[in-house]
């Protein structure tokens, strides 16, 4: 990720925030990998005001990368 992705991308989930539009993120990272990549702006602002992170199902291998 660079500082452009990361600001751009918090520029649409605060327009959304705003707006109080609902959001759906998907990643393969938890929480504090996020935090830790410098996203945690980001998720600060998605678990805001009653945002929560829901995990499904178990961790599996990559397919694509499997090739």
């Amino acid at each position: 990720s660079t500082e452009r992705t990361a600001e751009r991308l918090y520029v649409l989930v605060n327009r959304r925030y705003e707006a109080r539009l609902p959001t759906v993120a998907t990643t393969n990272y938890d929480v504090a990998d996020l935090c830790g990549r410098g996203y945690d702006v980001i998720v600060s602002r998605i678990l805001e005001d009653g945002g929560h992170v829901v995990k499904l199902g178990k961790v599996a291998e990559d397919q694509r990368m499997a090739r």
